[in-house]
């Protein structure tokens, strides 16, 4: 009986992870191909590892609220501030490919700043995908008095939910 994790496309699941956010660069060699390559990496194996899933997600997410400031920067090129706008904009996609990147290999999953939750991510996960289940006592004491603070507010259950999610780390 062999024990290996399986292979999507010759990678394990956490390399596979960080070609898909690493595959946004591929504009700067074809036009566009940024774009359509990550969406179908995680479109071909989404329903097959929750983690592929999971970083596809936030990195379509990213990869869509991109084009809808590229086309303010678009608009905004009438008064120069466009062009400014479309260098802040390729900057911080090579940065936050390249920060995602390396999430992804140590088996976290990095949500993209300024990015829209156009696909939203399952209620179960945490924002580390891998087997770790990040927990802390320290998460759990900052929740309880966050709680605390918050019960006036109609926030209060999700911040109730939150909590009750840290608390089952520790078997409370």
């Amino acid at each position: 009986m062999s024990t290996e994790e399986p292979l999507y496309w010759g990678l394990n699941a956490r390399s596979y992870c960080t070609l898909i956010h690493v595959s946004q660069l591929s504009s700067f060699i074809i036009p566009g191909l940024g774009i359509i390559l990550p969406i179908v990496l995680w479109i071909a194996h989404k329903d097959q590892n929750e983690d592929i899933n999971q970083h596809g997600r936030v990195t379509a997410n990213w990869l869509i609220s991109l084009l809808i400031y590229s086309v303010i920067c678009f608009v905004l090129t009438l008064i120069i501030i466009g062009a400014l706008g479309f260098i802040a904009l390729g900057l911080m996609n090579i940065v936050f490919a390249i920060v995602a990147a390396v999430k992804a290999n140590k088996g976290e999953l990095w949500l993209y700043p300024l990015s829209f939750a156009f696909f939203k991510r399952t209620p179960k996960e945490s924002y580390v995908t891998s087997s770790k289940k990040h927990c802390d006592l320290r998460s759990l004491s900052k929740g309880v008095s966050m709680l605390k603070r918050l019960q006036a507010y109609p926030i209060a259950d999700t911040a109730i939910a939150s909590v009750n999610n840290n608390a089952m780390c520790f078997g409370f």
